[in-house]
């Protein structure tokens, strides 16, 4: 196994000389080998929209649109594989429930939640020969091995809980272990980033603290994804586990609310947690006038992003959330099944192996594994 890796290694080199060239494109024996390299590390994905489609394996709906946005439909299990992307986090839309909204509508979306949660599994449990939901990071690990997907379940927005902390280790129970704090709006938890700038921030609430120690304490990941700046320093300081963005990118390089100034940045990675880069084209590339065409978004400009937070926050601190099947997808990335061209993008650009496998799920693993032991579960 060592002699392989040595040998790939230095077939590899081959592959720096004919980039540093300025050749536009590999011979087919060095594309075999970053295929290989890819196929070889564990490849997470932190942000992927949870549909009951995913798991399909019938190659006639392959690609049929579906009902949730024009991003929709580029990531199930037939992509996943095809584009060896070992394990993923399925973030399951909640509405937003507005924090009066108690009663009647509050129950309905806890039970939508809980039906997708349940119909997920089981689907993975008739489909166990090809995936199988993970709630702990050697699940994923030990899925690879076994030529498995590996799937975690998130919930994307807290509006959910209500007032109810046990809610969360209810969904806990039933295999959950993510949880973005807020969508778009602000909830009971914390104010969000869209529309949201000093004075009027109000960061994390009373009852949001006792959602951070909640998390801690069951072993859920915390999602700073959306959050407000104050709602995010806040709860970095009373986080006692890393906390992760499941998706976003560099405001230095796209000044979005939703991005991660470099202060954020390097706060976020001196607490060891994780900055996720996003395939959203308007995450990516700034708006060059008011009402002025975007010019479109290409891989380049993620790997701009990763390259710009690695610089700022370490190479540590730093890794994928596509967003597929929400608003992710690029020219040059359009669905799962294309995620090698970022592998490829990252080595092009003269990435190490070791800073590659980090990327794509070293990372985030890494602070998984610190949110158990937080949690005392390791």
């Amino acid at each position: 196994m060592a002699g392989g890796k040595l040998a790939a290694a230095f077939s590899l080199a081959g592959f720096w000389l004919l980039a540093a060239c300025g050749l536009k494109g590999p011979d087919p024996s060095t594309l075999e080998l970053v295929r290989e390299f890819h196929d070889r590390i564990l490849t997470v994905d932190s942000a992927c929209r949870a549909s009951l489609e995913l798991l399909g394996t019938d190659r006639r709906t392959e690609g049929r649109p579906r009902s949730r946005g024009p991003a929709s439909g580029r990531f199930d299990l037939l992509r996943m594989k095809a584009g060896g992307l070992d394990a993923a986090f399925l973030l399951i839309p909640v509405r937003q429930v507005e924090p009066t909204a108690e009663g009647l509508g509050l129950a309905a979306a806890r039970e939508s939640v809980l039906s997708a949660v349940e119909a997920l599994a089981g689907l993975a449990n008739e489909r166990s020969a090809l995936v199988s939901l993970a709630v702990a990071p050697e699940d994923a690990y030990r899925a690879e091995k076994e030529g498995r997907r590996a799937l975690f379940l998130g919930i994307e927005n807290g509006c959910i809980l209500g007032r109810d902390l046990s809610v969360l280790a209810d969904l806990h129970a039933h295999g959950v272990r993510m949880l973005t704090l807020c969508g778009g709006r602000d909830n009971l938890i914390c104010d969000a980033a869209a529309g949201r700038g000093a004075p009027d921030d109000r960061g994390l609430s009373e009852f949001g603290r006792l959602v951070v120690a909640e998390c801690n304490r069951l072993g859920i990941i915390i999602d700073l994804a959306n959050a407000s700046e104050k709602s995010f320093f806040d709860v970095l300081a009373a986080s006692r586990a890393p906390v992760i963005v499941s998706r976003g990118a560099a405001r230095a390089l796209c000044d979005r609310p939703e991005n991660l100034t470099d202060a954020m940045a390097r706060a976020l990675a001196a607490k060891g947690g994780v900055i996720q880069v996003c395939l959203v084209p308007r995450l990516l590339v700034r708006q060059t006038a008011r009402g002025a065409a975007r010019r479109a978004a290409r891989l380049s400009d993620a790997l701009d992003h990763i390259d710009h937070l690695r610089r700022v926050a370490g190479a540590g601190s730093v890794g994928i959330g596509t967003d597929f099947d929400g608003e992710g997808g690029l020219p040059d990335c359009r669905d799962v099944s294309e995620i090698f061209n970022l592998t490829w993008e990252a080595l092009r650009r003269g990435y190490a192996e070791s800073d590659v496998e980090s990327l794509w799920g070293g990372n985030i693993m890494r602070a998984f594994k610190e949110v158990e032991r937080v949690a005392g579960r390791r």
